[in-house]
C-alpha cells in the first residue's frame, strides 16, 4: 500500500514502464496469446492509477465477472480451474495455468463430463507479480500504460 501512496504519477517513464511490464510478466496474457488477461488498450482513461495498480497489487480482492477462474468438477471426480475461453453446448475450453513462469494450457472438456462448474472469485491474475515493486516502478507501468 506505500507503493500506491507514494509512487510519483506523473513522472513515470514509458520506456522504462514497458520493462516493468515485459519483467513482471504482464506481456504473457495481455499482449494477444493466450489472451487469458483482458485487452489493456485503453485502461487508463477508465481507472485512476490508483485503481489499476491496486487491482495489480491485489488481484483477488475486486475481480471483475468474466476475470474470475472457475472451477470445474468432472465425472471421474477431478477438479479443475481455469480460465474459460470458449463454451458451447458441446465443449468447454479451459485454460490452465501450468507452473509459476505463467505458462498456460488449453484443456478441452466435454459438456457431458462435467458436473459442476462454479466461478471461484480468484482472479486469472497471480498474486505477488509487483512483490520488491516501488513506487517509481509503478508510475512507470502506468506510463507505459497510457500509450497503449
Amino acid at each position: 500500500r506505500e507503493q500506491l501512496r507514494d509512487a510519483p504519477w506523473v513522472t513515470g517513464k514509458r520506456d522504462r514502464g514497458r520493462q516493468v511490464y515485459e519483467q513482471q510478466g504482464c506481456v504473457r496474457c495481455h499482449d494477444g496469446a493466450p489472451g487469458v488477461g483482458p485487452d489493456l488498450r485503453g485502461i487508463t482513461s477508465t481507472l485512476s492509477p490508483t485503481g489499476i495498480m491496486r487491482t495489480v497489487l491485489f488481484p483477488h480482492h475486486d475481480v471483475q465477472p468474466g476475470n474470475e477462474l472457475v472451477r470445474v468438477t468432472l465425472r471421474d471426480g477431478r477438479q479443475l480451474l481455469g480460465h474459460v475461453v470458449f463454451e458451447s453446448p458441446e465443449i468447454l475450453l479451459l485454460q490452465q495455468d501450468t507452473d509459476e513462469t505463467g505458462t498456460w494450457k488449453t484443456v478441452r472438456l466435454a459438456q457431458a463430463n462435467i458436473v459442476t462448474r462454479r466461478p471461484t472469485w480468484l482472479s486469472s491474475m497471480p498474486s505477488g507479480l509487483m512483490k520488491g515493486a516501488n513506487g517509481r516502478d509503478l508510475a512507470d507501468l502506468y506510463a507505459y500504460l497510457q500509450s497503449l
